[in-house]
């Protein structure tokens, strides 16, 4: 988009922002907002984006934390490490603005036709848009498509809570861990410790990462999605597209 080429442009003037960018940043905002996401992989790149700037985001405030410890700290030119932070941290907070509105957009442009295959499964299991968020971010950190990201594969309370606003709270956390909870008895996730919540970290099975990325089971794998929120969504018994229809891939 106009706006968002411009705000990138403006923003890439500043060093830090340049060189802590996620990758794909600069596409997701120069790109054209009306233009649906054409399959899941793209949904899930564009999750990534978001992710990374709530990563880079905090490790800003970390860096802003130890630099106010010692103000004395300067540039060769004589700026204040603090300054220039607080810079970078203004120039992500806009850019994320700007990329979830740019997400949202490319969603309304295929409401009704086509619908993220994660968004699909949240809904199926009576998920809210905070639950949903917390399943994005465990594909977000379980996407191979992650690695240039340096995440782990998987993500515990602490990393949930910094990545929302006002962040996650461990009565959400609890509730989505429950063991009452469909996602957690379809198997969604590989061993998780219900009894000990707040000791354990969410990692998506390599089956449900697969679907959200838009690629079909075959075989084994298919069979062992029988009966499941997963073989809901590859058959299309719900509201998104069938296995063979709308824009996922093969596999």
């Amino acid at each position: 988009t106009m706006a968002g080429r411009k705000l990138w442009d403006e923003l890439k003037e500043q060093e830090t922002f340049r060189l802590c960018a996620p990758e794909g940043l600069e596409e997701l905002l120069t790109g054209d907002a009306g233009a649906p996401f054409a399959n899941d992989l793209q949904y899930v790149e564009a999750i990534l984006v978001l992710y990374g700037i709530t990563l880079t985001v905090g490790q800003i405030k970390g860096n802003l934390s130890n630099a106010y410890s010692n103000v004395a700290n300067a540039n060769p030119d004589g700026e204040l490490v603090p300054e220039r932070l607080l810079r970078a941290e203004i120039a992500f907070g806009r850019a994320g603005v700007q990329a979830e509105a740019v997400l949202q957009a490319k969603l309304r442009a295929s409401e009704g036709q086509w619908m993220p295959r994660v968004q699909r499964c949240a809904t199926l299991l009576g998920m809210n848009a905070r639950e949903q968020r917390v399943l994005e971010l465990a594909l977000a950190c379980g996407s191979n498509a992650a690695s240039h990201y340096h995440y782990t594969s998987d993500i515990n309370f602490e990393g949930a809570r910094r990545a929302f606003s006002p962040p996650l709270s461990p009565i959400e956390w609890l509730e989505f861990c429950d063991a009452s909870r469909e996602h957690v008895k379809d198997g969604l996730f590989e061993y998780m410790d219900v009894d000990r919540p707040f000791g354990m970290c969410l990692q998506l099975k390599n089956d449900a990462l697969a679907v959200f990325l838009g690629r079909n089971l075959e075989g084994e794998a298919r069979l062992r999605t029988h009966d499941t929120v997963l073989a809901k969504l590859l058959d299309g018994n719900d509201s998104g597209d069938g296995e063979d229809g709308g824009n996922s891939t093969g596999g």
